[in-house]
């Protein structure tokens, strides 16, 4: 407590001085007031390491500027932290920093707060250990302390964290199987996630995932159970989730609607559609006619309104996707397959911007190089402000299930696979009927019994 002591006596000491030398007009008045205004890190030293195109680890050392950081000052608690994380690998051993307040601050380590230092504007300070910095009033008396804690990540903000969850051995015997999650309405409404199966028996399943405890955000096993209502020929694939109720259509194109995953009954309809998409307003789906499918888009399932596709008519539709971009416009990502035979040609993307009068666009072509592989049953995601496809079964042979995973980022105009977002060895190549789905910050992916979660680490530290 010397130090302590000592930056007392001279602040009671500096201020009797200056107000017994002033004028009645610049005194100085004692005051208990006393605060931490503002807070800034300056400069942080980082350590990066990389790995070179021959695999050679290596390291050097980069400076952070890290003034625009935020920091978060809990005057009431006595925190002082930072909301963002700094970068992978920063040194905080000796950070310069900013402080303004309203008194005079000495600091020491939490752990040892035998000894005070005076803090000045020059000082870098330890932060490998919560710091406390005490700010004393003018009266020489009152003080409030604050506990000082910097973070940094342990992990890449721009790499992907990828966690293998436990398999799920009743998919060993599923031939389809489809992840979505759909909101319900009420008291208890929520967002709930469940898996959809099928086996080669024409029977549905459902799975809702089942935690170890409530503060596990990641399932440890999931409950299958009987669908009810539905026809043999229903695909799982085609399920989605539009006003607090699950829909799916089946090969002869009846529509069937769940108010819950277990009971499902048809909805009347005159023409035959496979869905396809579901945004906040509208099912999408695909009428089959004498030259083609066709768009068209429902807001009851039961009433279709064809709508106007440009380009080549297409065969098999497959999947697609409604979401909404950050500027607030409201799209529909449908792909589908355009050609016959087996040679290595890209899925056809048609891209609709909803509430346009604006006909679906063709995005591209068998000319297109960054296009997507001819995957029989793909999976389109929006994560991330991005859209992501995976898939399995390519039709040429040219590209292994699960292999890669794609990102556009202008909306499926085109789209490239990215090194930092790389599938795990053990899922490149998985057998089995592929599902994936985007729920909170993770996406969730299931192949075969494979059980998998990916989360961008700018969402968060390590899973």
């Amino acid at each position: 407590m010397k130090k302590l002591i000592y930056a007392l006596v001279f602040l009671v000491a500096f201020s009797t001085s200056f107000m017994s030398c002033s004028t009645d007009s610049n005194s100085v008045e004692l005051t208990s007031i006393c605060y931490i205004s503002s807070f800034k890190l300056v400069t942080v030293k980082r350590t990066v390491h990389t790995t070179s195109s021959k695999g050679v680890d290596s390291t050097y050392s980069t400076t952070v500027n890290a003034s625009a950081l935020r920091m978060l000052i809990d005057h009431r608690a006595g925190i002082i932290t930072n909301v963002d994380l700094l970068p992978n690998g920063s040194r905080l051993d000796k950070v310069p920093v900013t402080i303004a307040a309203e008194g005079s601050i000495v600091y020491a380590h939490a752990s040892d707060t035998s000894s005070w230092t005076a803090y000045n504007s020059k000082d870098s300070l330890d932060f490998t250990h919560p710091l406390i910095l005490r700010v004393l009033a003018t009266n020489g008396k009152s003080y409030r302390d604050y506990t000082v804690t910097i973070s940094a990540r342990d992990n890449e903000a721009y790499n992907y964290t990828w966690q293998r969850l436990p398999d799920i051995s009743d998919m060993k015997d599923k031939t389809s199987a489809h992840l979505v999650y759909y909101v319900t309405s009420g008291i208890d409404g929520g967002e709930y996630p469940f898996l959809f199966t099928s086996d080669a028996g024409g029977r549905f399943y459902y799975a809702e995932p089942s935690y170890a405890s409530s503060n596990e955000r990641l399932p440890s096993v999931w409950a299958f159970n009987a669908c009810e209502g539905l026809d043999s020929d229903c695909d799982v694939t085609t399920i989605v989730s539009f006003k607090n109720r699950l829909w799916m259509s089946s090969g002869s194109g009846k529509v069937f609607v769940g108010e819950e995953p277990r009971v499902w009954h048809e909805v009347q309809q005159q023409q035959a559609v496979r869905l396809v998409a579901a945004s906040s307003t509208a099912l999408y789906g695909a009428i089959l006619g004498e030259e083609g499918y066709t768009m068209a888009s429902s807001v009851d399932g039961s009433t279709w309104l064809p709508t106007t596709i440009d380009g080549a008519g297409f065969n098999a539709p497959l999947t697609g996707i409604a979401y909404t971009q950050t500027n607030g416009n409201r799209r529909v990502l449908v792909l589908a397959d355009a050609y016959t035979g087996t040679e290595d040609v890209p899925l056809f993307v048609w891209n609709l911007l909803e509430g346009s009068d604006e006909p679906w666009l063709p995005f591209n072509d068998v000319a297109t190089k960054n296009s997507l592989p001819r995957w029989q049953h793909p999976e389109l995601l929006h994560y991330n402000k991005w859209l992501l496809a995976l898939g399995s079964g390519d039709k040429s042979g040219q590209h292994k299930n699960l292999a890669d995973i794609y990102i556009s980022h202008d909306n499926g105009l085109n789209w490239k696979t990215d090194s930092y977002l790389s599938t795990p060895s053990a899922l490149r190549g998985a057998e089995g009927s592929i599902a994936a789905m985007v729920f909170q910050e993770y996406v969730w992916i299931i192949a075969g019994t494979q059980q998998w979660v990916m989360r961008y680490n700018s969402y968060g530290e390590n899973l």
